[in-house]
């Protein structure tokens, strides 16, 4: 009977340690994903991303709202990101708003407009001439459902005359612009932008 005992205390032991999972902050990611890790934002780096942030220039304008979900399945793994939706009116008119599906649950929350949750620290991958020792940024996907483009955002926490901003930059995959090039058609232009807080 206590052999009995000791074998099943001896199972259970070794199935618990098998089920842990190791988490990563996912600062520290190398781009290889580990199965069963959930890469987590350790630091809370993406809270500062949180919220809806405004630009407007005359009758243009971009707002973008984004949330932060933690402890999402992907496939083989779990991981703290971005999700977030928009609303571009250029000149008045409507281009795109997305926002009301900001509270839609899919059953992969990558299927928002704006999501993912890259942190990039080095210096060289920033691709700035001003950044500040340290400085972190945020690397997102964005998809632009009207014309089917993929592209991506790069988000930089900033401050605008006293006031909580985030200066991002909106980039599509396979668009590289140098001067003279002429940028496909895309629903909202590629460039920088600076939103404030709302």
């Amino acid at each position: 009977m206590i052999k009995n005992l000791t074998i099943l205390v001896v199972l259970l032991l070794s199935i618990n340690c098998k089920a842990q999972s190791p988490i990563i902050n996912i600062e520290d990611e190398d781009g290889y994903r580990q199965d069963g890790a959930y890469y987590k934002d350790t630091n809370n780096i993406l809270n500062n991303y949180e919220g809806v942030w405004l630009y407007s220039n005359g009758l243009d304008t971009l707002k973008i709202e984004l949330r932060k979900k933690t402890l999402q399945h992907i496939g083989r793994y779990y991981e703290d990101f971005l999700i977030g939706e928009v609303k571009y009116v250029k000149n008045g008119n409507i281009k795109i708003n997305t926002l009301p599906n900001i509270n839609t649950n899919y059953n992969n929350n990558r299927k928002h407009t704006i999501s993912g949750a890259v942190i990039i620290t080095n210096p060289l991958r920033l691709n700035c001439t001003d950044c500040a020792p340290g400085e972190k940024r945020v690397f997102v996907g964005y998809v632009d459902h009207l014309i089917i483009r993929a592209g991506y955002m790069m988000l930089k926490k900033t401050t605008v005359s006293g006031q909580e901003a985030i200066k991002i930059f909106i980039g599509y995959n396979g668009v590289r612009k140098r001067d003279g090039d002429v940028i496909p058609d895309v629903t909202i232009p590629y460039g920088w932008y600076t939103l404030i807080k709302q």
